[in-house]
């Protein structure tokens, strides 16, 4: 019988078991859907630097995706977080016009 260890809990399980039978977790190709690449696209779409956690503990990505995907993702947060600093700065130029009484930067948005 050959025997590895659960990438979760590190206690001996046969190397055909889908799931270990300690503690239940999924193994290879039956880990949980976030721990999938398809997952971790996903999850950072929803939580952005979040799914850096998702990545580091997956047992299905290889050092050199989890560096990639690292990259990525925060490249993909510093980009939104410009973003949303340019849309604050903007939001705030249009307000002190519109409290100086200027409607014609109201014009630009309408």
């Amino acid at each position: 019988m050959n025997e590895t260890a659960c990438w979760k809990c590190k206690k001996p399980i046969d190397q055909s078991d889908n799931y270990c039978r300690h503690c239940g977790m999924g193994q290879n190709s039956r880990a949980p859907w976030y721990y999938q690449h398809w997952g971790i696209i996903i999850v950072m779409l929803m939580v952005g630097p979040f799914a850096l956690i998702n990545v580091f503990a997956s047992p299905l990505i290889g050092r050199k995706a989890k560096l990639i995907y690292t990259v990525v993702i925060l490249a993909f947060t510093a980009f939104l977080f410009w973003e949303l600093y340019r849309f604050v700065v903007q939001m705030n130029s249009t307000m002190n016009s519109l409290l100086n009484g200027d409607l014609d930067a109201l014009n630009k948005y309408i």
